[in-house]
């Protein structure tokens, strides 16, 4: 019969829960819940301190009528009491010394079952215990790092692409007659878009990646040779194949990129031209016309992008 061990760890649990609770019941008074003992703890922590009833509603994140009937019940009990500050506002929450025997009775049972908890595990047991956890832990933190890093590597790319935009401008309005009738407006736009956004996340990719990347490389070849150097070997001899595989992939792709690039620049052309001159062109009833030029230059671009033969594509009519 098929197990899961996901019910039977929330059995456990609730079992758990509900052995502790009855032990903590057993020490008189009789009958204080578990957030009525962590308050009770919060109270004996900060001993000597003054407590007022906000901070208690602060720490335990609960509203001021559910705070208020906890701290009625506990001081009907008497295992705490309020006294008078020099604000008369204000009362001090303090435990009483039956309060601060009931804290420290409920320690001592909670201390004793944890003991009693992992008497059972050898010394191998709970180093791996400690190891499961540590994982854990650590598994979080890179979640948390990988969210800070992931927003701030955002933050630097938009930044870059900003002024990478601004230093362009700002090169354009300076260009002589020669250089302007060299670049075409299109192709200026194109620049100014398309290019800054493809430089703007490759440079949020390199800057995720720079530190990451080689860190992993060298401890994953690390702990592959010390969890199995024969399966060690397997991965390095892999990683040579891979690069390989990247470096023809680039080889091929970059060409490609290349003609593309321009025929974007004769895309962002056609829609400046019909756009400026939309009047005209419906003056003249020229709207078949310009359909089909932008769908030559947007098919030209599909062609080139999936590698199709120029005989093979075709024109969408709108």
């Amino acid at each position: 019969m098929e197990r899961h061990i996901g019910p039977e760890l929330r059995i456990s649990q609730n079992m758990l829960i509900r052995h502790i609770q009855n032990a903590v019941n057993s020490v008189p008074p009789q009958g204080i819940s578990g957030p009525n003992v962590y308050l009770l703890k919060v109270l004996k922590e900060h001993e000597g301190e003054e407590i007022f009833q906000r901070d208690l509603e602060k720490v335990l994140s609960i509203t001021k009528s559910t705070c208020s009937k906890v701290l009625s019940t506990l001081e009907d009990r008497g295992l705490v009491k309020r006294l008078p500050v020099k604000d008369a506002r204000f009362n001090k929450i303090c435990l009483t010394p039956l309060g601060s025997e009931f804290v420290e009775k409920t320690d001592a049972i909670i201390e004793a079952f944890e003991r009693r908890l992992t008497a059972g595990f050898s010394i191998e047991e709970r180093a791996q215990l400690f190891s499961f956890f540590a994982l854990a832990v650590l598994a979080a933190a890179a979640l948390v790092f990988g969210v800070f890093a992931g927003r701030w590597s955002a933050r630097a790319s938009a930044g870059f692409a900003a002024n990478l935009r601004e230093d362009m401008f700002v090169r354009g309005q300076g260009f002589s007659f020669s250089e302007i009738d060299k670049f075409s407006a299109a192709s200026l736009v194109t620049r100014m878009t398309t290019d800054i956004t493809n430089v703007q996340n490759a440079f949020n990719m390199i800057i995720c990646a720079a530190v990451r990347v080689p860190v992993m490389m060298v401890f994953s070849v690390v702990m592959s040779f010390v969890i199995s150097p024969h399966l060690a070997w397997i991965f390095l001899a892999c990683v040579p194949v891979l690069g390989g595989i990247i470096v023809f992939i680039v080889s091929r792709a970059t060409p490609v990129f290349n003609r593309v690039f321009k025929k974007y620049d004769a895309l962002n052309e056609s829609v400046n031209e019909n756009v400026r001159a939309i009047r005209v062109v419906k003056t003249y009833v020229r709207e078949d016309y310009e359909n089909e030029k932008f769908a030559r230059a947007r098919t030209m671009c599909a062609t080139i992008l999936s590698g199709r033969s120029a005989s093979s594509r075709g024109t969408r009519r709108s």
